[in-house]
């Protein structure tokens, strides 16, 4: 009990500190099959397999990743409760790791905001939208001018048959 507890406190104390979400990711992937689980994946949540065991990557916000134990090991409540200790942990790093990716980004668009027309910024900023949206494939961005909206930019879309398409703002606010 002590060397398990001693142990996990470790783990946990450097996933904490760790910039790099694939070598924590990685650390806490070993650790659990060092406890005994035999095979461990990184999975979409809440739609995860319904087999073995779901350990959710919750920390602050709601959990989009599990991690997948199959089969389900035969733990004693300390080990599973380390476990689970472990993933809130990974989760906070996963977390933290995104919200630096998206600062980085909005400082980079920014940056580019004195250097090109505003037009020019509008694919890069959808992109960078689709990218840090959890689940994205697509998207749209919508540009008003005078009394209605055209598409500015598209992603997961051919834009061509939608460069001449408007929307007249009323119909479009609600």
């Amino acid at each position: 009990g002590r060397a398990q507890a001693d142990r996990t406190a470790a783990l946990t104390a450097w996933v904490i500190q760790q910039d790099d979400p694939e070598v924590a990711c990685a650390r806490v992937l070993d650790w659990l099959r060092d406890l005994g689980a035999e095979q461990v994946t990184l999975v979409a949540h809440p739609a995860g397999p319904a087999d073995g065991l779901l350990l959710p990557l919750a920390g602050r916000y709601r959990a989009r990743q599990a991690l997948h134990i199959c089969p389900p090991p035969d733990w004693t409540a300390g080990q599973r409760a380390a476990a689970e200790d472990a993933a809130r942990h990974l989760a906070l790093v996963l977390e933290r790791v995104a919200a630096e990716r998206r600062l980085d980004t909005l400082l980079r668009l920014q940056r580019q905001l004195d250097s090109v027309p505003a037009e020019e910024l509008y694919q890069p900023l959808l992109d960078a939208a689709v990218q840090l949206v959890p689940g994205a494939q697509g998207g749209s961005l919508l540009v008003r001018g005078g009394d209605s909206f055209r598409f500015g930019a598209v992603v997961g879309y051919d834009f061509g048959p939608l460069r001449p398409v408007t929307f007249p703002w009323q119909e479009t606010r609600d």
